[in-house]
């Protein structure tokens, strides 16, 4: 059996535990990208991603505490939390921000949705990892279907667009996010708890984002307003301090390109807020994309 960090592990733990944690990445994370649009404002996103995973790490922390589980590592474990945090908790999520700017968040969701790509290519760029045919089918089923999506728009809008610089922020934050999964996915064979390594994590990635605001000279302000106040909840507690450990739990169970399909999964709910909220309109080409990304879905999820 190969080992539980590789992205090719053998599936482990209950079935039914697995499909209740594909689940909450799906339908929270989900519907986590139109909850990024009202956090754009008067805050510099870098405060703003700070807030987020201070929060989250606040609570993880208590919950550590109140539940007993270890908070004591060796020195070479912090060292990987603060790059989990650099790649997971703190530079992609600015990109996403900033992309958001660009693109509707359904769309954002999509881009997103390359991590299951991204993933792969970094498995066996610094790992080594063995992907089955199967899987780089699937994948590459998902890089079509978002082809099928996105790329129709550009004969309209061009190259140099708004969408394109959104899609390369978003695209950009992908890679960041899968270099991520790549540190994360080792965490299983040293023993070292979910909620543990995320709090961590997330502490380092709300660290990293106040300094690098302060660098540039920005100024720590917050929005008091209803929509900027429950959305940093929401991306807080649910996104954040729920998704992230049944992610990274996922990802031990399964392997980290099996559940980085979980991200081609999660756009259909944020596209259908977007088609609700944001006015996205659907065409044919966008159709048939989000058909072949779930046939892509179900090729690498059977066993």
């Amino acid at each position: 059996m190969t080992a539980p960090g590789n992205s090719q592990a053998s599936p482990s733990g209950n079935n039914s535990q697995n499909t209740i944690l594909y689940l909450l990445v799906v339908v929270i994370w989900g519907g986590s990208w139109i909850s990024i649009k009202y956090q754009i404002g008067i805050v510099p996103h870098e405060f703003s991603v700070a807030y987020r995973f201070a929060i989250a790490a606040t609570l993880m922390f208590g919950w550590i505490l109140a539940t007993g589980r270890p908070l004591r590592f060796a020195p070479r474990d912090y060292l990987r939390f603060a790059a989990a945090g650099l790649c997971m908790f703190s530079t992609n999520f600015l990109l996403f921000y900033h992309a958001s700017e660009y693109l509707v968040s359904g769309m954002l969701a999509l881009s997103f949705s390359m991590v299951s790509v991204f993933n792969l290519f970094n498995g066996f760029l610094f790992r080594g990892d063995r992907a089955e045919g199967r899987i780089w089918m699937g994948a590459g089923l998902g890089v079509v279907g978002l082809a099928a999506i996105f790329l129709p728009g550009l004969e309209i809008s061009g190259f140099g667009s708004d969408p394109v610089r959104g899609f390369a922020l978003a695209l950009a934050g992908t890679f960041s996010f899968s270099l991520g999964n790549i540190i994360t996915s080792g965490y299983g064979n040293r023993g070292i708890p979910v909620f543990s390594s995320n709090a961590y994590s997330m502490m380092f990635g709300a660290i990293i984002m106040f300094v690098l605001g302060l660098a540039l000279g920005k100024v720590p302000a917050f929005d008091f307003s209803m929509p900027y106040v429950v959305s940093l909840i929401g991306l807080s507690v649910f996104a954040s301090a729920i998704v992230f450990g049944a992610y990274v739990m996922l990802m031990r169970n399964i392997g980290a390109a099996r559940v980085g399909y979980a991200t081609i999964v999660f756009p259909v709910v944020a596209l259908g807020l977007s088609t609700i909220f944001e006015g996205f309109t659907w065409t044919m080409w966008g159709l048939a994309g989000l058909a072949i990304i779930l046939v892509g879905n179900i090729i690498v999820m059977r066993r």
